[in-house]
């Protein structure tokens, strides 16, 4: 099973979320947006084994044009700034900024609750942070948050947010804007939501088909049941007769391409039966 890092948390200040990125793994502390890997599926099969990784291109020749240096950290930053001249922290961050790398311990000092879409600086790292809900002045009961540090939170182009409320209801915002924008139709609960460029779910607590929701008109279709035969005539229940819901327990994620999804199956009373590999283009 492909498993996502904990690339990203989010700090809860009363009831409420805020971007942040995680203070203790040894990545680069800042709050650029993530930008997922997008792939269309096209027709569908379930194999019984995983499937063998794909080959790696082969480099291209060399050719006689002028060796091009490559961009440092500093003038990666810049252009991804100027890629996103509207977001929050477009032009938070000043020439010659370096951020923190490595394993960090400094404990956070006390942090009172920002107001909505105000940008301010982290008190240790100086990473840019943005409040994007409101739960008391916006429809969700209590609170809303990121539903798990596994869970992708942005969609291909860094412009939807994707938050989870305590209803167990998922809501969509304007990264730009931090707008609320809509509570998504047909997707509930433990559904393991993932951009592949539209929302792809599954039922809650896994079920038998994957389904798409185009967030732009709220519509959900399923684009696969595993109750029936795919391309090669098998079915799930043809190797598992006792199986009642495919899922990763919230614990996996496709493959960096979406092509490849790692499955276990179970029974209707969680019990493990075995796992397979999905290919979402064959």
């Amino acid at each position: 099973m492909v498993l996502m890092g904990k690339e990203k948390c989010v700090r809860r200040i009363a009831g409420d979320v805020i971007t942040k990125t995680h203070r203790s793994l040894p990545i680069v502390l800042s709050a650029v947006m993530a930008i997922a890997a997008c792939a269309t599926p096209s027709e569908k099969s379930v194999e019984a084994r995983p499937s063998a990784p794909a080959a790696i291109p082969k480099a291209p020749p060399p050719t006689q044009q002028e060796p091009v240096a490559p961009a440092t950290r500093g003038e990666a930053a810049d252009e991804a700034r100027k890629a996103r001249p509207n977001y929050p922290c477009a032009n938070f961050y000043k020439s010659g900024y370096r951020p923190t790398i490595g394993f960090d311990k400094t404990p956070p000092p006390p942090l009172g609750k920002p107001k909505k879409g105000v940008v301010f600086a982290d008190p240790v790292y100086r990473t840019c942070i943005v409040r994007v809900t409101d739960a008391a002045h916006e429809p969700m009961p209590t609170f809303a948050r990121v539903d798990y540090a596994r869970r992708q939170l942005f969609n291909a182009d860094d412009s939807l947010l994707l938050i989870y409320a305590v209803d167990g209801s998922w809501h969509v915002y304007d990264v730009r804007t931090q707008k609320y924008l809509k509570k998504l139709r047909g997707i509930g609960g433990d559904a393991e939501p993932y951009w592949h460029p539209k929302l792809l779910f599954l039922p809650n607590n896994g079920g038998m088909a994957i389904y798409e929701l185009d967030v732009s008109t709220n519509e959900n279709r399923a684009i696969v049941d595993f109750s029936q035969p795919d391309a090669k005539g098998l079915r799930v229940r043809d190797l598992w007769p006792e199986a009642a819901r495919i899922w990763t327990r919230s614990e996996g994620s496709p493959s960096s391409d979406g092509r490849y999804w790692a499955f276990q199956v179970e029974t209707d009373d969680f019990k493990m039966l075995g796992m397979f590999t999905y290919d979402m283009q064959t």
